[in-house]
Parts: structure tokens; C-alpha cells; sequence
């Protein structure tokens, strides 16, 4: 027996229902089990019974009353392994080119905008809508007999075996559809529209003011994607871009903020954000996302997301890390926050490198003061030392600033500047007590009158009995030793040899000592009992003798007052005489004071030799006398440029007082007393005018340099004075100008009157001791042979009595100019003796 499967012919109505019925009869007698048919053709009605109900072209409302017949034969076991799968891979193929023509077209016009993420919860919306009811349409005649056949069943039953055929077909179409869904939709656009929807969802969650059922509503379209296919291997990647999104907006939120109040760490207050409101928040997107209800959140997700946040709290904080280091203490809350940083992973790394290019980019040129970086260099052992209490993050951090502060020629000066300054605090902000006008570092001072309460600190490496030592820690660089001090003041003499920073506090000492118009000297006494502690007594022995010079001159000086009060005065005896008047006692009674220095241990001061006053000069000569008397007649060799003095001057129009001036500056102005005759105090209106000098007139008589003649007149140029009335003539202003007349006779300042230090110069001393280091290095060639400017400057250092302050390039300018004698010659790099 056989059946032909063709369509029907295009007949009436009544013609097509007739063989339609035909058709059904013959398929029931086909699948009759008293019919003996060969097995192919009972298989090939039921393909077509089977196929017919799942074809989107043919279904019916009513599924084929011999579609039970027709799985009982796809099912038996004759044919299983034939045709069950096929009907699978038959009814996957139907779905997805059912997808690609009707359902594709709809979905690329919302996915086809240009901009997904702008609209991302719309275009998700829709696709999961249209998503949902063509899957509803594909499954509806599977879910139609299902629903008919609900009864229960008994298990290895012909119904049993077609009830699980159906539920995988079922199952089959599902699959394939979700998988034409998720082909259609790329990973990423997928991916990215999905997280933005997620981390909106986590930001209303975790904000703290959505009710249970408004979170329902919030998730309704995370369920509608996750029943279409398109959170099954997309939505945890989303999850977790979201998660990581809500913890990024939070950290960078008005919570997250530096605390500048309290000065309290963000990080507690971030944990807690995320255990009880990230972490319940999103195991209710996962839930939603996966579909299973009963998942519930790894520990590995959450510490994940602790280190995440933290990780993202310390970036945010390293951005402005060199503005907080200059803030540093009102920023210990942005420190704190970073100390949690740190703890990660590879943060240490990270964050020196950060640091260390804002450090050349905002502080590595010229414009910023060797003070301000000091300062800056205080604050960074501070920070670092609270990050890393074992210093090696210091140690990375602050090696570039010493670089620099090493290669500022100035840095010593301030640094020992520092130490002789005392400050106060004032509503949080240090000032000097005394204004000095040279450049220091306030923080440094602090530090000093603080250390003066504290022992120094000992060194913990040579402690045998130190029973809390510890090995130094796996990453600690070479100089971490003599990094791990707590003192800032071990940290500011480190920066220097000690032999260098002692002569450069020596100078400092000196000019402080010469220039302090108290006898008590408390500063300088307890700053070098300080650095006796920290370098040693026998490197301070010049300065501890620079201080007791200045408390013996007081007590001389004492001395001799008290001596001179037993003598009667000139002035009283003059009186005495009838007839007679204290004007002819001589020079004028003055107030003098003399310092007496050992050279020895002094730093090379200003020997200038010109002529004082009369006043100055008498009061020398009875100042000397005394001093033999009462030192065993010593001799003293005066100083002059050294001294300073009060002045009083009397002028036509006015009397005016300077006090503390330098003594040049007084001898310049006594120049001017009584040296012009009748005629030249006379201009051509008969009318009064003040002396003139010129710089010529000046050096000659004073016997003074032309330097030092040319500052003090341009310290009384500014004092209105004296005034240039001709290029390097110079006039005593007996009246001043009346308002609103010229004063364009009056030059410009030529440089202050504390432009000449009272210590020499370098290039000063190089100058007076060059036929002394001459014959220094004259020796050593002879007996040493030929050597380079490096190793003389080397052996210099050690030969020369009181030391060799100079370097390379100095030792060459002496070789040049020995050169240039005759006495040596030049070899390639050596230097020898010429023969």
C-alpha cells in the first residue's frame, strides 16, 4: 500500500474540506496498530503530521487529531534514532529563519541608532516586548497541547515517553530562539546597554529610598530580558560592569569627599555602604539577571568589590597627592584614606610613580624657593611616614626631592638659617619671632624647639639590646637605614656631609653672633648644644667657642665700665675749671662696645681697613689699653668693616637718628662734616647748600674701597640725605625739597646697605689664600707626580689647615693661572710640574 503526500488541487470549498478529510482517515488507518505498513512510509506521515503542527506556515488554532499518533511513531524505537533528533534540528532551523525574516527586521530599527547608550533602557524595553511575544507566537502550539495533556501520568508509558518529547521540543525552541536573539544583538552593545541599565537599577537601590515593591518594579525588565536569552551569558559580565560603575559614582560622590573637618578616613564609611547596601542591591539584579532565586553571592565577589572601592578612593585621592602633602595636617583625611590604598596589591608602585611626576612637573624648576621646598620635603617625610611607618615608600619617593634640594646652592645656608630662627604659632600659622629678612624654613624651626625636649634619636641598627628589632623589610633600598628615623632633623642633616653643613652653620653662627644686640645668645647656645648631641662635640668646637667669645666680650666689657667709672670724666673736670667748657675736652663722650673674636675658630671675616670717625677712633685706642691690662697685654687687630654705630645728624631743616648702620656708612656721611670752604656752601643765589663730595674724594680720604664707598651713599641717598647732583658727585640736602617741587636730582639706590655680608666671599677667600693652596698643590705634584683637578681638590681637603671649602672647578682656576706663570703644565686630563 502506498500514499502520495501532494497539495490539493485549487478546488471549492467543500472539495477541499472533503479530501482534507480523506487525508485524515488515511492517516489514522496509516498509524492504526492493526495496519501492517512498511515502517518508511508509517515515518514519513508522521514527519509530515509533526512538522505540519510546528511549521509557522501551516499551524492551526487546534493542534491534528493525529498528532498523538504521529509522535507515538517518531517515538517508537525502531525509528528513534531516524527522526526524534531530526525533528529537534528541523524545528531550530524553522525558528531561526522564522527569526531572520520577521523578527530581525523589527529589532534593527531600534538597534540601528547611533546612540544605543543614550537610550539604552528604551531600546531594551521594546526588545524585550517584541522578543517576548514572538517567542510566546513560536511556542504557542507546543504550549497548546501541553496545557491539553497536563494530567497527571504514569512514568514509561507511550503518554509519558510523548509528554517528554514534546517538553524537549519545547525546550528546543526556547534555545534556539534565545540564541537567533543573542546572535542578532552583538556581546557588546548587549553588554554595555545592559550594565547602564543595572547600575541605574544599583543607584536607586542603594540609595536607601526604595520600597520592596518599587525594587519589584525596577527589575521587571531584567526579568523580561532573562526570559528571552539575553542576561544567560551576557548578564553577570553587565552585573559586574554595573556593580563596578555604582561604586566608582559613590566614591566620587559629596559622601566620598576628603573629610577636612574631623580628619577622619572614608574607608569605614565605604565598607559599610557596600555590606549593607551594594552587596543585598546586587544579588537581587543577579537573581534577576541568572532567574534562579536561590543564588546567593560568593566571598570572592564581595572582597572584590571592597578592593575595587578602595582601589577607586585612592586614585581619586592620588590626583591631588602633591596638593596635600603642601596642606599636610588639615589633609590627614585624604592621607588616611590613602594609607588604606597602599595595603592593595602593586598601590605602592603606583602611587610613587604618581607622586614622584607630579613632584617634576609642579616643583622640579627654578621658580620655586629652596625654603618652599624644604618645607615641601618636611611635609613629604610626614605624609610618607604615616602611609608607611617602615619608611620604604619614603625612601622612593623623596630620593628626586633630595637630588635637588642637594643640588641648590643655597640649601645649607637656609637649612642653618632655619635652626637659629625661632617661630610662634599664631591662630595655626607660624611666623618668626624675629624678622631677619633671610630666607628659612619655618617648619624646620618648629622641629628644632621641639627636638630641644626630646632625646635624639639613637641608632637602632648598632642597639644590641634592642628587643623590638626587625629585619629590614624585603623591599627596602640601600639607604633605608638611615631612613627610618622618626626625626626630621636626622632627615635634614642627612641631606649633607657633615663637615660641609658644620662650616656652613659656622657662618650663620658668625653673622647672627656679630649682629645680635643681646648678650643672652639662649638661641644659639641651645642650637649648638643641639647639634653636639646629633654630630658629635668635637665637630661643634668652632661654634661652641663662637658663642663663649660673645658672653667673654660682654664680661670684659663689663669690666672696663666699671674700671672707667672710678676715673673722673674729661667733661667733669673741664667743668670744673673756671672758664671752662666741656668742648674742649676733645672728641664728643660716646656709648662704645667692642666684641672680641678668636680668629682661629672664626669663619674668614671682612678685614676692610679705612678710616672712622674720631670718636670711633679714641674710643679704640682706650677700649685697647684695658684690654692689655686685663688680658695680659694681648693685642687686638680692630675690625672696622664689622662694627655699627648709631648716628645723629644735624641739618639745616631737621634732625634725624639712624640706628645699627655698618661703620663704613658712618664714616662716608663724617666725610661730608666741614669740608667744603664759604664759597662752596654758597650756590649761585647766594643761598645755603650742603658739602659735596665726589667717590674720588671719598676713597681717598677714607682710604676705602670704591665698593663700600658706593653703598653707603646709596644707603643715605635713601635716606634722603645726600643726593647726586652730578655723576659721582654727591651733596649733603640741608633742606628738603618744598612739596610739589623736582626731586629728579635725587638717584636711585645703588644697592641696600646689607648687600655686603660681614663674612668673606668665596671668591674672596680663594683670592687672599691662592699663593698659600699654590704652594699646596706645588707640593704635591713634586712628590706625588701628576694628578687631575679631582684628586687635588680631594687631597687639598685634607692638607689645608682649617679645610679646603672648594671644589674641582676651583683647583682648575688655580692650575690655570699657575698655567699662565709658568710653574705647571697641562698633560691631557693631569696637571705636572713644568720642567
Amino acid at each position: 500500500m502506498s500514499v502520495k503526500l501532494r497539495a490539493a488541487p485549487p478546488d471549492g470549498p467543500l472539495l477541499q474540506l472533503e479530501r482534507q478529510r480523506q487525508r485524515q482517515r488515511a492517516f489514522r488507518a496509516l498509524f492504526s496498530p492493526h495496519q501492517h505498513q512498511q515502517p518508511w512510509l508509517r515515518r514519513e506521515a508522521a514527519w509530515t503530521v509533526a512538522t505540519r503542527w510546528l511549521s509557522f506556515s501551516s499551524r492551526t488554532e487546534i493542534p491534528p487529531p493525529d498528532l498523538d499518533g504521529a509522535l507515538n511513531v517518531l517515538l517508537s524505537q525502531n525509528i528513534l534514532a531516524d527522526r526524534i533528533f531530526q525533528l529537534d534540528e528541523w524545528f531550530a532551523e524553522e525558528i531561526k529563519q522564522h527569526f531572520h525574516s520577521f523578527v530581525a527586521p523589527e529589532l534593527m530599527a531600534f538597534w540601528n541608532q547611533s546612540r544605543i547608550n543614550h537610550a539604552a533602557h528604551d531600546i531594551l524595553d521594546r526588545t524585550a516586548h517584541l522578543l517576548k511575544t514572538s517567542l510566546a507566537d513560536t511556542l504557542k502550539p507546543i504550549k497548546g497541547w501541553l496545557t491539553a495533556n497536563s494530567k497527571p501520568i504514569e512514568p514509561r508509558t507511550p503518554n509519558f515517553e510523548r509528554f517528554r518529547a514534546v517538553v524537549s521540543l519545547h525546550n528546543v525552541g526556547t534555545r534556539s530562539f534565545q540564541l537567533a536573539a543573542r546572535r542578532f544583538v552583538s556581546h557588546d552593545q548587549n553588554v554595555t546597554s545592559l550594565a547602564l541599565i543595572l547600575s541605574t537599577i544599583l543607584k536607586e537601590m542603594t540609595s536607601g529610598t526604595r520600597t520592596a515593591a518599587q525594587v519589584a518594579d525596577q527589575l521587571y525588565l531584567v526579568n523580561d530580558l532573562a526570559e528571552v536569552g539575553l542576561t544567560s551569558d551576557r548578564g553577570e559580565i553587565a552585573l559586574a560592569l554595573a556593580v563596578q560603575a555604582t561604586i566608582e559614582d559613590h566614591v566620587n560622590g559629596f559622601s566620598m569627599k576628603v573629610d577636612w573637618i574631623t580628619g577622619q578616613t572614608r574607608a569605614p564609611d565605604l565598607r559599610v555602604w557596600i555590606e549593607a547596601r551594594l552587596q543585598p542591591s546586587a544579588l537581587e539584579c543577579l537573581r534577576a539577571v541568572t532567574g534562579n532565586t536561590q543564588l546567593q553571592l560568593r566571598a570572592s565577589d564581595c572582597e572584590g568589590w571592597q578592593r575595587h572601592a578602595l582601589q577607586h578612593l585612592g586614585r581619586s585621592r592620588l590626583v591631588h597627592l602633591l596638593t596635600y602633602v603642601q596642606l599636610w595636617p588639615r589633609s590627614i583625611g585624604a592621607i588616611l584614606d590613602l594609607k588604606d590604598y597602599v595595603a592593595l596589591i602593586d598601590a605602592k608602585q603606583h602611587l610613587a610613580q604618581v607622586f614622584m611626576s607630579q613632584m617634576e612637573e609642579r616643583i622640579g624648576h627654578s621658580g620655586i624657593t629652596t625654603a618652599e621646598l624644604l618645607t615641601i620635603y618636611v611635609s613629604v617625610i610626614r605624609v610618607f611616614k604615616t602611609l608607611d611607618n617602615r619608611s620604604v615608600l619614603l625612601e622612593k619617593v623623596a630620593q628626586p626631592l633630595r637630588i635637588l634640594l642637594r643640588d641648590r646652592q643655597d640649601t645649607v645656608k637656609v637649612i642653618a638659617a632655619s635652626f637659629l630662627t625661632e617661630v610662634q604659632e599664631v591662630n595655626g600659622v607660624l611666623t618668626p619671632v624675629l624678622a631677619d629678612g633671610e630666607a628659612c624654613c619655618l617648619e624646620i624651626a618648629r622641629e628644632v624647639s621641639r627636638s630641644e625636649h626630646t632625646a635624639p634619636p639613637h641608632n637602632q641598627s648598632l642597639d644590641w639590646n634592642d628587643m623590638e628589632w626587625l629585619p629590614d623589610p624585603i623591599d627596602a633600598g640601600p639607604d633605608y637605614r638611615t631612613t627610618r628615623t622618626n626625626d626630621i632633623i636626622s632627615y635634614m642633616l642627612a641631606l649633607f656631609d657633615k663637615d660641609t653643613f658644620i662650616l656652613e652653620i659656622q657662618k650663620i653662627l658668625g653673622e647672627r653672633l656679630l649682629r645680635a644686640e643681646d648678650t643672652d645668645f639662649e638661641n644659639e647656645k641651645r642650637l649648638v648644644e643641639m647639634l653636639k648631641t646629633r654630630l658629635g662635640a668635637d665637630k661643634l668646637q668652632a661654634a661652641e667657642v663662637m658663642v663663649k667669645d660673645m658672653s667673654d666680650s660682654a664680661r670684659i666689657m663689663k669690666l672696663l665700665r666699671s674700671a672707667k667709672a672710678k676715673i673722673p670724666k674729661a667733661a667733669d673736670v673741664y667743668d670744673a675749671i673756671p672758664e671752662r667748657s666741656a668742648g674742649g675736652a676733645g672728641h664728643p663722650e660716646i656709648q662704645f662696645e667692642a666684641k672680641v673674636l678668636s680668629s682661629f675658630f672664626w669663619p674668614e671675616l671682612r678685614d676692610d681697613n679705612f678710616k672712622v670717625p674720631p670718636a670711633i677712633e679714641a674710643a679704640q685706642k682706650e677700649y685697647e689699653k684695658g684690654f692689655k691690662h686685663i688680658k695680659n697685654l694681648r693685642r687686638l687687630q680692630w675690625l672696622n668693616a664689622l662694627g655699627r654705630t648709631t648716628v645723629e645728624l644735624q641739618l639745616s631743616d631737621r634732625s634725624v637718628m639712624f640706628e645699627s648702620i655698618k661703620t663704613w656708612v658712618a664714616s662716608v656721611i663724617w666725610a661730608f662734616e666741614g669740608g667744603s670752604t664759604k664759597n662752596e656752601m654758597m650756590d649761585v643765589d647766594g643761598e645755603a647748600r650742603g658739602a659735596r663730595r665726589s667717590v674720588a674724594e671719598l676713597e681717598e680720604h677714607l682710604n676705602m674701597d670704591e665698593v663700600l664707598v658706593r653703598n653707603a651713599l646709596s644707603f643715605w641717598v635713601t635716606k634722603r640725605v645726600v643726593r647726586e647732583v652730578e655723576t659721582d658727585v654727591f651733596e649733603v640736602m640741608e633742606t628738603l625739597p618744598k612739596e610739589g617741587e623736582s626731586t629728579a636730582a635725587v638717584a636711585a639706590p645703588l644697592q641696600p646697605d646689607d648687600a655686603v655680608s660681614s663674612l668673606k666671599s668665596q671668591d674672596a677667600v680663594l683670592k687672599d689664600n691662592k699663593g698659600m693652596y699654590e704652594m699646596f698643590i706645588i707640593g704635591m705634584l713634586t712628590n706625588g707626580g701628576a694628578m687631575d683637578a679631582s684628586r687635588m681638590a680631594m687631597m687639598l681637603k685634607m692638607v689645608v689647615p682649617g679645610g679646603f671649602n672648594f671644589g674641582e672647578d676651583e683647583v682648575t682656576w688655580l692650575l690655570q693661572g699657575m698655567e699662565s706663570e709658568g710653574k705647571v703644565e697641562k698633560k691631557g686630563d693631569m696637571w705636572a710640574i713644568k720642567k
